[in-house]
């Protein structure tokens, strides 16, 4: 695996992740985006002639597209999970209101 920096690195920070997503965690300041992984990856050939003319349309090469749609996925997902999260907890909330009154 080849990492590429464009920047020094951050100082290491003391937050614990908000989120799990797979094996990754994602942290508040996920969108940081001063480090570049280069990986290997296998993709079904119909996929990656969709991901080149879309990148295409959209003016972009199509490594920069994928990570551009990874990111959109990953940060929609850890929306979605926070937002359910919070509706759990106010349901716990209200369930404890309710019956600390009966």
């Amino acid at each position: 695996m080849t990492v590429r920096q464009k920047k020094p690195d951050p100082p290491p920070s003391s937050k614990s992740p908000d989120v799990q997503f797979g094996n990754v965690d994602l942290i508040s300041d996920f969108e940081q985006s001063d480090v570049k992984v280069k990986i290997t990856c296998f993709l079904d050939a119909d996929v990656l002639k969709a991901l080149r003319i879309a990148a295409k349309e959209d003016g972009m090469k199509y490594q920069p597209y994928l990570n551009k749609m990874l990111r959109e996925v990953v940060l929609r997902e850890k929306s979605m999970i926070s937002k359910r999260m919070d509706a759990l907890e106010k349901m716990v909330h209200d369930l404890k209101n309710k019956s600390s009154n009966d």
